[in-house]
Parts: C-alpha cells; sequence; structure tokens
C-alpha cells in the first residue's frame, strides 16, 4: 500500500554509493528526476509505506546542499564519459 505524507521530505539514502548509480533502479529515481544532495532538518523515520526499503526515510524538513542530477530534457550535455568524478563536476549545479 504506497502511502506517503505531505508534510514531510522523503529522503532516500544512496548508503555511499554514487546516487546517480540508482537511476532507474527505482520508481522514483527516473532520468526526467532531479535528485538533491540535502540535510535532514529534524529527525529522519522511517518511510510510512511499508513496503518500503529500510534506506527509505522521511522528515520535517530539508536542506538542500547540491543537485546532484537533473533531468536529460533540461537542455543540459550528455556526460560522455562514466567517471564519477566527472558526474560530479557536471551534475553539481544543476
Amino acid at each position: 500500500m504506497r502511502q506517503y505524507r505531505r508534510d514531510r521530505v522523503y529522503v532516500f539514502d544512496s548508503e555511499g554509493a554514487p546516487a546517480i548509480s540508482h537511476i532507474g533502479r527505482f520508481s522514483f529515481i527516473t532520468a526526467d528526476s532531479y535528485m538533491y544532495a540535502v540535510q535532514p532538518i529534524g529527525d529522519l523515520e522511517r518511510d510510512p509505506d511499508r513496503t518500503a526499503l529500510p534506506s527509505f526515510r522521511c522528515c520535517p524538513r530539508a536542506l538542500v546542499l547540491s543537485c546532484v542530477h537533473s533531468p536529460r530534457s533540461s537542455g543540459r550535455p550528455e556526460i560522455a564519459s562514466d567517471d564519477a568524478e566527472n558526474r560530479r563536476r557536471d551534475l553539481g549545479n544543476c
């Protein structure tokens, strides 16, 4: 049963893996999505969806630290290299 609360920010912990390596793994992380690195404000709670993985969390608010991915449709050029450092540099400012 898909449940969510409108008064929460939903956070996915990539558990140390580069966030963009998760594109396409879940319905909410697609090539057409923005992804942000955030600092949670308030306590992290389990996602209220009982089917959610433990790495899916939520909190009352979050501070956006950086944009780690912007949609392909945004007009930004595709990244030719698979190098993680190039990804961070090229996608660091959405």
